[in-house]
């Protein structure tokens, strides 16, 4: 994750190899990340994933950008945890 550390983070896709997936791995980093932002009051985490990974990143409040722009973004860090 690339942050400013006051209003703006990115998050470049997570990727776990295959042998280790399914295991929480990916969902414990982007939580630690996601808190890190809440920590230190990121308010727009924009995120980068490969196609067809979105239903994994939506579990954690981030939504797909409108008008077909690149990537995801979490807004405001209202999620479900």
């Amino acid at each position: 994750m690339l942050s400013d550390g006051a209003l703006y983070a990115l998050i470049c896709d997570i990727i776990v190899m295959q042998d280790h997936q399914n295991k929480g791995i990916g969902s414990t980093i982007l939580k630690q990340l996601v808190n890190k932002c809440q920590e230190t009051n990121i308010k727009r985490a924009w995120l980068f994933a490969a196609p067809g990974k979105a239903k994994f990143y939506e579990k954690y409040g981030f939504s797909v950008r409108p008008n077909e722009a690149l990537g995801m973004q979490l807004i405001e860090f209202e999620f479900q945890q």
